[in-house]
């Protein structure tokens, strides 16, 4: 994964994150919060979004396929963006997994559902079993 373009807004900055993997990722993000969200961490993932991470120029961009989420069958489109809102001088912290890797998937919900409107002195490394990356 890397950081492509950011854009910033002045209250918020927009944070497009890249896969630079051949494999299609899932990718879980949390950042802290702007606005009514401020003091508070705002997650985001592409499980939510129904869209999973490829490669810019990959042949499976824009296509459809459904894939099993827990005990449920969802349908997501191959992306090649993931984008996280953030704080202006702030960090973001986020997960990648692959498609098939169960038990980082099942890690990065948990973490996504345990980080996810709290406080922002909360340190997301705390509240996850998986490897937790960080950019500013």
């Amino acid at each position: 994964m890397r950081e492509d373009a950011v854009y910033n807004y002045g209250d918020t900055v927009d944070v497009g994150l890249i896969n630079a993997c051949s494999v299609p990722l899932l990718v879980f993000g949390c950042a802290p919060g702007t606005g009514r969200y401020e003091g508070r961490w705002l997650c985001t993932d592409s499980e939510r979004e129904g869209n999973v991470l490829v490669p810019q120029n990959d042949r499976r961009l824009g296509t459809r396929f459904a894939a099993g989420i827990g005990n449920a069958v969802r349908s997501f489109t191959y992306t090649d963006g993931f984008s996280v809102i953030r704080a202006p001088n702030s960090q973001y912290w986020w997960i990648a997994c692959t498609e098939q890797d169960s038990t980082c998937l099942s890690d990065a919900r948990d973490w996504v559902r345990s980080v996810g409107g709290q406080p922002s002195t909360v340190d997301p490394r705390d509240r996850s079993r998986a490897e937790v990356a960080r950019s500013n």
